[in-house]
């Protein structure tokens, strides 16, 4: 058999199925699309905050501080060497006189004629940083003027100072550099920071020293100055970041690799569902070659021809798919998160694109070329003829693809609508405990003291439910070993007597972190002194943010650190807005959150992430469709000899009509239960390692409702296959067998 031969072959194939052929290939080609988003997001992000890319940090060299950065500071690198600025971050309070509403918000100060090194920080209206912020004006994020009610240019209040919201910030390169913390912002000058007076209130800070190298080759002897000079300071680096912000990389890449997962399972179960319909059609064109006397090597290469024709087109139409979603979605990451992306690089994403593609090539080959050699054109032929005279009361071959497809297509959108429905109030239950709706965050103990004063002094207003102490430690060792864990970690502090001198509690997640159980020792470093501690045991967090700061020491170890506390209240929902203002009034820079921000904080996480799960369901309910189109029509082709039988024997159409919706019905159902018990399965385990909390029974109702869905559409399937069936005269579909 010649090459033209083996061309020809397979073009008259793949054109007398077209439907199916197309089918095959736009279910693989979904396949080779998502891997290649999901790399190429992947791979811009941790080129921006692990590759080398400067941006991010907007320096060279950064060096977290717990205090104030002084001028002696700036010049720990001498001026030959680099250029040197002073950041500083800072929890606070921003409120509107005008209307009254008050949000959180990170300060944040630069002096700007030098921030940012690198990058651009972009405003609106246009104009540079130095007139964003000059006078008693600042720049704000976009959503704080919505949550205040005030427009640009209107009035916002911090510290009982007032400024004005002369611009919006468009895109902020060093956004995550130093604070995990997802609050509308507030960019200011260092001299507006200083009149605020927020600073001499205590409230807990991140002084950021960022500085810009006159050459690059100066990296090793910059860094090593500067662990000399501060060997109790972060230091960070464009090609060594801060572990914390990579772990925050990965729990972003979590969410990647859900979407990821699912749109590839969808793929793959299409493709094979749909692969199972094509090459039955293609075993006939098998057939007569071996009558015609074609041999094993002849009917490998028509097989491997096939294979390349299939998944060569599926791979260039996912590639060129990909790159297309890539470029819309980039951008979009860099509006939300208000960064500046570089381009994703190439080969990751075209080179796990190709092995995907060339996964799926090898495992077409391999069945298809088991199933070329193996068939027996007699019994092929005799199939048939057998299959005219099977009863339409049996449920077509084709009845056990169409409830794997159901059952896929339920499992995956009850899947999305558990996480749409459960995942913003878990993340809120997780942030603030379920029976408080009101919380301050991270004040220091001089506040804390006026504000129970205060609370005395007005019995009207809702008493202190819970308080959480925590501080912040060096930790150098653990189990008696110097590690990366030797950096700066937030401890909760226990002073209700269930922890003694010497004793930690971690959380397992922490513990996991730390590589330390049970029996495990480790050192913090205090002002002037060292605090070992050994692990009685490991334990569970009510909320998220215990269970992220993971770390409980007992308060008279730590009692010469810098204490912070973090307090809830219980307020009814209808009396906290007025409560807040109250608040705000008396202690302008104590940072509280209610439920309501929590909530919206949630959601905008949620829908950020879910945002590429949708993208991976969107692939999912697009190969379910299909398969679901192609099985009916399948279906309609192999019910004409069957129906056209019954029809001469007295059968009418309503009845028949009827069985068929019968049968089709009850395997939709079968295939809701399935798909909805999966579905609510894969959601629990999700929300559950993302929040570390339950959810309520009543977001698992879509699990219920995936069983008359997936019925009513398979219903619908069955309807459209049984009617184009019933369409056709008796006389010519027996005619044709």
């Amino acid at each position: 058999m010649t090459l033209r031969q083996v061309l020809r072959y397979t073009s008259r194939d793949l054109r007398g199925a077209p439907w199916r052929s197309l089918g095959v290939v736009l279910s693989l080609a979904s396949a080779v699309a998502s891997v290649s988003i999901a790399v190429a997001c992947l791979s811009s992000f941790r080129v921006y905050l692990t590759g080398g890319s400067r941006q991010w940090l907007g320096a060279d060299l950064q060096v977290n501080l717990d205090r104030v950065p002084l001028a002696e500071d700036l010049s720990a690198l001498p001026p030959r060497m680099a250029r040197a600025t002073a950041v500083i971050e800072t929890l606070a309070n921003a409120r509107s006189p005008e209307t009254g509403e008050s949000r959180p918000i990170v300060l944040k100060a630069v002096e700007p004629g030098d921030y940012p090194f690198y990058g651009t920080l972009t405003v609106n209206p246009p104009q540079t940083l130095a007139q964003a912020l000059g006078g008693r004006q600042v720049a704000v994020s976009p959503e704080l003027l919505t949550a205040l009610g005030i427009p640009t240019g209107g009035v916002v209040e911090i510290n009982g100072h007032r400024y004005s919201a002369a611009a919006t910030i468009v895109r902020e390169p060093d956004r995550f550099a130093a604070s995990p913390y997802t609050f509308n912002r507030v960019l200011m000058s260092r001299a507006s920071l200083e009149d605020s007076g927020v600073l001499r209130r205590g409230n807990n800070l991140n002084g950021r020293l960022l500085f810009a190298l006159r050459a690059p080759s100066m990296l090793r002897e910059a860094r090593a100055l500067l662990e000399e000079r501060f060997p109790d300071a972060d230091i960070a680096d464009y090609h060594q970041p801060d572990p914390r912000t990579v772990q925050t990389l990965d729990s972003a890449g979590y969410f990647l690799a859900i979407g990821l997962s699912l749109s590839l399972l969808s793929s793959f179960i299409a493709s094979a569902l749909l692969l199972h319909l094509h090459l039955d059609a293609h075993l006939d064109t098998v057939a007569i070659l071996k009558v015609l006397g074609a041999g094993t090597r002849q009917l490998l290469l028509l097989s491997a021809a096939y294979t390349a024709a299939l998944a060569g087109s599926a791979c260039v139409l996912g590639l060129a798919a990909g790159e297309i979603v890539v470029r819309v979605m980039l951008p979009l990451f860099e509006r939300w998160f208000r960064l500046q992306l570089p381009p994703h690089p190439l080969w990751p994403a075209l080179g796990w694109s190709l092995a995907a593609c060339l996964l799926a090539g090898v495992l077409l080959f391999v069945r298809n070329s088991a199933l070329s050699v193996r068939a027996r054109p007699l019994r092929l032929f005799r199939r048939h003829f057998e299959h005219a005279h099977r009863p339409l009361l049996r449920p077509g071959r084709h009845l056990a693809s169409t409830t794997s497809a159901l059952a896929t297509g339920a499992a995956l959108l009850v899947l999305m609508s558990i996480l749409e429905l459960g995942l913003t109030p878990a993340l809120s239950h997780a942030l603030l405990a379920p029976e408080s709706d009101l919380g301050l965050v991270s004040h220091p103990q001089q506040q804390f003291a006026e504000l129970q004063a205060w609370l005395a002094a007005h019995p009207e207003y809702p008493r202190i439910e819970r308080t959480f102490p925590v501080v912040r430690l060096r930790l150098m060792q653990v189990n008696g070993q110097a590690s990366l864990a030797d950096r700066m970690w937030w401890v909760n502090c226990r002073d209700n007597g269930t922890l003694g001198s010497g004793e930690a509690v971690l959380s397992p997640a922490q513990s996991r972190a730390l590589d330390v159980d049970a029996g495990g020792t480790l050192e913090f470093q205090l002002p002037g002194r060292t605090l070992p501690v050994r692990v009685v045991r490991i334990e569970d967090r009510r909320t998220l943010i215990q269970s992220l700061i993971g770390i409980d020491l007992a308060c008279a170890d730590v009692s010469d650190a810098h204490l912070l506390k973090y307090v809830t209240f219980h307020v009814d929902r209808a009396r906290t807005a007025a409560f807040r203002r109250e608040l705000s009034k008396a202690f302008p820079t104590l940072v509280h959150i209610s439920r309501s921000d929590v909530e919206e904080l949630s959601q905008e996480v949620v829908d950020h992430g879910l945002l590429l799960i949708r993208a991976g369901f969107l692939a999912v309910a697009f190969s379910c469709g299909w398969i679901m189109v192609l099985i009916a029509a399948a279906e309609a082709r192999q019910r004409r000899p069957e129906t056209a039988i019954l029809r001469v024997l007295g059968a009418s159409r309503r009845r028949l009509m009827l069985r068929a919706l019968k049968t089709y019905g009850a395997s939709g159902a079968i295939a809701g239960a399935l798909g909805g018990a999966s579905g609510a399965l894969g959601a629990y385990l999700l929300i559950a390692r993302m929040t570390h909390a339950s959810t309520a029974l009543s977001v698992y109702a879509p699990a219920l409702i995936a069983i008359p869905l997936t019925s009513g559409v398979a219903v619908c399937a069955g309807w459209f296959a049984t009617r184009r069936a019933l369409q056709v005269r008796p006389m010519e579909t027996l005619r044709e067998q």
